[in-house]
């Protein structure tokens, strides 16, 4: 809040990720918040922008529906960041409707910078170095 010029934007700001926190649940949304302090995004829409380890459950209907009216909307005009330990082709498994999980895909697939890792987990390294 203490970013923001006026109070009220920070005040909004924090109503903004309190409204994710009931789309995504209060996990994935301190997840994601984590993920944006580490790279300096920390408005509202940077949060929304993270998914940090898609594909860990499957979604419900309804959070398929507002995680592609998200990708929806910044398809084209802004970036999203997806991390993921599961192959993109296993992401339809993940989302019950077939017509959403192709819209979904198509969005985030489409123009995508795929970085793919391979090699030991890095939160096993830092154990192993503790």
């Amino acid at each position: 809040m203490k970013a923001k010029p006026h109070p009220e934007q920070g005040f909004r700001s924090c109503l903004g990720n309190i409204g994710l926190a009931k789309s995504y649940g209060v996990t994935r949304l301190e997840a994601a918040s984590r993920r944006g302090n580490d790279i300096g995004a920390t408005s509202y829409g940077s949060i929304a922008s993270i998914l940090d380890d898609w594909g860990l459950s499957p979604v419900t209907l309804d959070q398929a529906r507002d995680l592609l009216e998200i990708i929806d909307d910044r398809h084209g005009r802004s970036s999203t960041i997806v991390t993921s330990q599961l192959a993109i082709d296993h992401w339809r498994k993940l989302i019950p409707n077939p017509t959403i999980a192709d819209a979904i895909l198509d969005r985030l697939v489409h123009n995508a910078h795929r970085l793919v890792l391979n090699g030991e987990s890095i939160r096993k390294n830092e154990a192993k170095g503790a």
